[in-house]
């Protein structure tokens, strides 16, 4: 489902105050990522083996270590260009990540300051409730006052009408 269509089909929720974060899910980490925990292999990388002593080579053993010489060399810069795109694409992975997580976070934020303001506004409506019911019983009491004085004229009206 796309963003459009989950923002177009989002319901609102109730939110309880259980936290649900765990310390796992926000150090969690996939298990090919370098951590103390899993730091790699710390080997040395050798094309050709070390010599332990001195020792004399062949013409044909010169050509083909320069052979294997350049061959490296070419390999190391390939490698080299490699390594630096990985590099590169760490670094947008983790830019990807931190504006995310700040994302996160502001929506989190702003989430909470509108949850917070509705309860704010259902306390000051909610607190207005014992003023509206004062207000109700004062214009009942007002409109009983009003009724007993009309019937009061009526029944004086009534006995002075049979006077003329």
């Amino acid at each position: 489902m796309g963003l459009l269509e989950t923002l177009k089909t989002q319901s609102s929720s109730t939110v309880s105050g259980d936290v649900t974060i765990s310390p796992n899910q926000l150090l969690g980490v996939d298990s090919q990522a370098i951590t103390p925990q899993n730091a790699g292999e710390f080997g040395i990388h050798r094309t050709a083996p070390v010599l332990t002593k001195p020792r004399s080579f062949t013409q044909q053993e010169a050509n083909k270590i320069k052979e294997m010489a350049e061959r490296r060399k070419i390999e190391a810069k390939a490698t080299e260009k490699a390594l630096n795109g990985l590099m590169t694409i760490k670094n947008a992975d983790t830019k990807e990540q931190v504006t995310y997580n700040q994302y996160r976070v502001h929506e989190a934020r702003k989430t909470y300051k509108q949850v917070a303001s509705n309860a704010d506004a259902g306390n000051k409506i909610a607190g207005l409730a014992s003023g509206y019911a004062h207000l109700h019983e004062s214009v009942r009491h007002r409109l009983a006052v009003e009724n007993q004085k009309k019937q009061a004229i009526s029944g004086k009206t009534a006995e002075y009408s049979n006077l003329w």
